[in-house]
C-alpha cells in the first residue's frame, strides 16, 4: 500500500497508540527504529499490546534492523 494515501505530518507520532494488534504484528520500516528510540512508551506500547512482535523488536532496536 502508498504511503501517501493521507497527510499525517500534521499528526501527532502518539497517534500511533490508536493501531490495533493486527496492525502492530504488520511488518515495522526500519525508519520507525529513530522514532521508537525517541518515544520508548510507544516501543512499551508495542510489546504489550503485541507480543509476537518482541522478538523482532529486540532484534531490531539492538542492531540496525537487519
Amino acid at each position: 500500500m502508498a504511503r501517501e494515501w493521507m497527510d499525517v505530518f500534521h499528526l501527532s507520532f502518539n497517534t500511533i497508540l490508536l493501531l490495533e494488534q493486527v496492525q502492530l504484528g504488520w511488518q515495522l520500516e526500519k525508519e520507525l527504529r529513530i522514532a521508537l528510540r525517541a518515544n520508548p512508551v510507544v516501543e512499551w506500547y508495542f510489546r504489550h499490546k503485541c507480543p509476537q512482535t518482541n522478538e523482532w523488536l529486540d532484534g531490531f532496536m539492538a542492531n540496525d534492523g537487519r
